[in-house]
């Protein structure tokens, strides 16, 4: 499988049944997932979405909402719907991986079995309890940044690195702020989160909302960690999911 959306580095195509669509965090990129394809097998596909504004995308425009950067999304890859496929999202990747599968049910487009959302809240939590975050002044944004454990450390005390990745953060947690959660039809697809214990931008009951989503099942996995979860337990916490997924029956998912 090759596609221009889809960064596999080091990793040979092969013809997997089932699919994994990896969605990232605000400012994030398709590089967050590198560490994911150590789970790339013959029983699945890793597959890093690359978001426009970022890395091989960075001239590319950011969609003005995460509607509208999930439809774009949902077009690019309509194609590599022919399988059984699952969506990760992290933090903001958990709601655009939500209305990924709204637009692919109302589209009749191939649904997914499974979402795993990753220190992600329910997409009828609100986003922003308090002040927005992203008009703030450059060094009250690194502030709070630095605070919530949004960004890692390498990055916000960086102020080269930071040059390139504020404007991006700031239009990503725009979209959040901004995000209004729609009333729509719950999914089919089962539902598996993750959050860690000592995240400060999602509290378990932001999380374990999901669950008001789905008519499949749902479950919390629980990690000891902040926000930003640490590559060797994000493999983990991910290798968990996906087999749990994998190792259950395929689920018939209705389209309309």
């Amino acid at each position: 499988m090759t596609h221009e959306r889809i960064r596999r580095p080091g990793a040979v195509d092969h013809d997997a049944p089932a699919r994994l669509f990896c969605f990232p965090p605000a400012g994030g990129g398709a590089s967050t997932f590198y560490p994911l394809m150590a789970l790339d097998s013959a029983r699945i596909e890793i597959c890093p979405v690359a978001l426009p504004g970022r890395e091989g995308r960075f001239k590319e425009p950011i969609p003005d909402s995460l509607p509208a950067l999930a439809t774009l999304l949902a077009e690019d890859l309509s194609e590599l719907l022919d399988r059984r496929y699952a969506i990760l999202g992290y933090s903001m990747g958990g709601l655009v991986a939500w209305e990924f599968a709204q637009y692919c049910r109302r589209m009749g487009l191939p649904e997914p079995e499974a979402l795993f959302p990753i220190g992600a809240r329910a997409p009828h939590r609100p986003f922003a309890d308090g002040e927005p975050l992203s008009p703030l002044p450059g060094p009250e944004f690194v502030a709070a940044l630095d605070r919530l454990g949004g960004m890692p450390n390498e990055i916000l005390t960086r102020p080269d690195v930071m040059d390139i990745f504020e404007p991006i953060l700031r239009e990503d947690l725009r979209n959040c702020e901004e995000y209004r959660y729609s009333e729509v039809p719950v999914i089919d697809a089962r539902i598996h989160a993750a959050v860690g214990t000592r995240d400060a931008l999602v509290t378990l009951d932001d999380v374990d909302a999901w669950a008001e989503l789905t008519l499949g099942d749902y479950e919390r996995l629980t990690l000891d960690t902040p926000h930003m979860i640490g590559r060797d337990l994000l493999v983990q916490a991910c290798s968990r999911l996906i087999g749990g997924w994998l190792d259950a029956p395929p689920r018939l998912i209705s389209t309309f």
